[in-house]
This record gives structure tokens, C-alpha cells and sequence, in this order.
């Protein structure tokens, strides 16, 4: 067993635990590696399961019709949501636009929509 690479090589004229010392030392620092090794991949494997939930959400949140989704032309509820976006002036309060074509007429129209405290 070759433990140069990794270690200083025993010396008699040093103290007899040395080699201990030197082993348990790089025991540390290579488990040490080893435990964030795997905190790093379960982290990687939380996020993975977040970023499904967050897309998961956005789908039923881009599927999910506003009641006042009614067309403000033709006056028939056919708005096909196209787009959420955060509004301009009051989007860090989570108030978001809505956009949406309509599937009668033809036309595009947004609604705000206000989140509820």
C-alpha cells in the first residue's frame, strides 16, 4: 500500500502517532468531502422536485379561467389565456396581468388581477 501520494511517509525520528494523525486527518477531510458530496445532491434533488412543482403550478395557473374572463368586445366568456405577467406599477405586491385572445372575436384583452390577503 503506496500512502505518499497522500500522506507524509512515517519517520521514526517523529512522534510514533503521527501516522495516525496524518490518517485520521485526511479520513476527515476526504469524508467531509464525501458528506457535501451528497448534501450537494440531495440539495440538487430537492430543487428538482421544487422546479417540478413550480411548473406544475404554472400549468394549472395558465389552465385555470379568472371568472371575469368574459370578453369586453364580443361580451362571451371564450378568452383563451395567453400570457401572466407582473403588473408594471404594483407587480412586487403580486398584482399580475392576465392576457388572453379571444376565441370568438378574435381579439386580445388583459385582465389585472389583484391577489387576495
Amino acid at each position: 500500500m503506496h500512502l505518499t501520494k497522500y500522506a507524509k511517509p512515517y519517520s521514526i525520528s517523529n512522534n510514533n502517532m503521527e501516522p495516525f494523525d496524518t490518517i485520521d486527518k485526511w479520513i476527515s477531510e476526504h469524508g467531509s468531502a464525501s458528506i457535501l458530496r451528497d448534501h450537494i445532491a440531495l440539495l440538487k434533488s430537492q430543487m428538482s422536485a421544487k422546479d417540478a412543482e413550480i411548473k406544475n403550478l404554472q400549468k394549472v395557473e395558465n389552465n385555470r379561467a379568472v371568472s371575469d374572463d368574459t370578453c369586453p368586445y364580443c361580451q362571451q366568456q371564450k378568452g383563451k389565456l395567453i400570457d401572466i405577467r407582473p403588473n408594471d406599477e404594483l407587480g412586487e405586491l403580486g398584482v399580475k396581468n392576465r392576457y388572453y385572445k379571444c376565441e370568438n372575436c378574435g381579439k386580445e384583452y388583459n385582465i389585472t388581477q389583484i391577489p387576495k390577503f
